[in-house]
């Protein structure tokens, strides 16, 4: 049983129907007939960006997934070479990367998934069902849930499972449903850096400044701690359409109206974004969402952890959804869940909590720097501002060489762990962008030849 139709909870049910008879998705939701939107989705709205490693991972779990999406109008294109990304004041060098990815709204992607899971013979979904409790007893072994069937009843009903995932996301009470069967509570860690965000759909407009920009699929910025709050992205989606979404770090205000959304986006250091919309045609109003954080629950150090229940996605662990790392974690979930039940060890639930938080590591990794100082803002001590000054020189070092930004590409798409940017490849690239750099602020008669 999967509690959450969201794409964790798509991904992770087509992973158990390789391992059980009969799979139940339960959601609060009626699951649209058409791609668009619904209302327990509340960022669905806003830019979503499926990594280069989820593409493999959901092509892997629904083969023809990409060609499928394709066939209603999304994008597949190379990171390097149909972007423009200013990353910490730096320009990104255009050039074919092999880093591919593939571009569409969140609720094309999610209602494709719905249609293939429906597909199969042994999957259920129920919609209009919330979960009250788990049931269970006391300190034992978790065999089902009780739920609530609509939001005007009472009326509830016990539904038994062998294996009980909550994918329920952010608002998960997972938490106090544990407690209620005498178990302790989760040891959390929150990183609040503010960040609040401003999104309006358009119309691909068919100008010269399109044109200008040449093929590209993604236009955006990225905020430097701390004298630009502010940044932007615009995405092509299926339809000619464009989703531009503005961020504000640091519980900066954002945009409400039709004046100020020009405004801010004009703010940017990346004209690009401001020279698309001014003209193009709006398709939505203005979705705002605030108080996106970092908040990691640490189940794996649950004593005594139930057998029968599994927690996974923003459930567990929930990142900053600037960095698009979300979509990619919950295949990657959905993956190790399937190697622990294929396992089939003692234990098996808390063994799959515990190589969870294993697997949370590099991402909360990659957000954690950058987001504490927002956080923080003028409170950051010197050594965490010294800190991440050095490591933005060394990223940005990467950016003179089109080996170098493949391997920052390569990393940020999860393809490979950060450390790689520190191994002996790495520090080469690394060491080349220093030296260029330095050789560019050379008066242009000493400049080298290879400049």
């Amino acid at each position: 049983m999967v509690i959450g139709a969201s794409v964790t909870g798509l991904s992770t049910a087509r992973v158990l129907a390789d391992h059980f008879e009969r799979v139940t998705v339960l959601d609060q939701d009626a699951l649209p007939d058409s791609p668009v939107p619904r209302r327990g989705v509340p960022q669905a709205s806003h830019v979503h960006n499926l990594m280069a490693r989820g593409c493999q991972i959901f092509e892997r779990l629904f083969p023809g997934l990409i060609a499928e999406l394709e066939s209603h109008g999304a994008l597949t294109f190379d990171y390097g070479e149909n972007t423009r990304i200013l990353f910490q004041g730096q320009l990104l060098p255009r050039f074919r990367s092999g880093v591919r990815s593939v571009a569409s709204s969140r609720a094309l992607l999610e209602w494709c998934l719905q249609g293939r899971l429906r597909a199969l013979p042994q999957l259920t979904v129920r919609t209009g069902t919330s979960v009250s409790r788990l049931q269970g007893e006391r300190g034992g072994r978790i065999r089902g849930v009780v739920l609530k069937e609509g939001a005007s009843t009472d009326t509830e009903q016990v539904l038994e499972a062998d294996l009980v995932v909550d994918a329920s996301g952010r608002g998960s009470h997972a938490p106090q449903w544990l407690q209620a069967l005498g178990r302790a509570l989760p040891p959390e860690q929150l990183i609040r850096p503010g960040l609040a965000y401003a999104t309006r759909w358009y119309r691909v407009p068919p100008n010269r400044q399109v044109e200008r920009l040449g093929d590209w699929v993604i236009i955006g910025t990225s905020p430097e701690f701390p004298a630009r709050p502010y940044s932007g992205a615009v995405c092509r989606v299926e339809g000619e359409q464009m989703i531009v979404t503005l961020l504000g770090a640091g519980n900066h205000p954002m945009p409400t109206d039709d004046t100020d959304f020009l405004a801010l986006a004009r703010e940017l250091p990346l004209p690009a974004i401001a020279e698309l919309i001014q003209d193009a045609e709006p398709l939505s109003p203005i979705h705002t969402f605030r108080g996106a954080r970092n908040r990691w629950r640490h189940y794996e150090r649950v004593a005594h952890w139930p057998e029968g229940f599994v927690v996974l996605g923003d459930a567990a662990c929930v990142f900053n959804p600037a960095y698009g790392q979300g979509m990619t974690v919950a295949g990657l979930s959905a993956l190790l869940l399937d190697a622990c039940l294929r396992e089939d060890g003692a234990g098996m639930c808390h063994t799959f909590q515990k190589r969870l938080a294993e697997l949370h590591q590099v991402p909360w990794g990659m957000v954690r720097g950058d987001d504490t100082l927002w956080e923080l803002g003028d409170k950051a001590t010197w050594v965490q501002r010294l800190t991440s000054q050095v490591q933005r020189q060394l990223v940005g070092s990467l950016f003179f060489s089109e080996a170098g930004t493949r391997r920052f590409l390569e990393v940020m798409h999860m393809l490979r762990t950060p450390e790689s940017m520190l191994d002996r490849e790495g520090l080469v690239q690394v060491g080349r962008g220093v030296v260029n750099r330095l050789a560019r602020r050379l008066p242009p008669s000493l400049r080298p030849a290879w400049l």
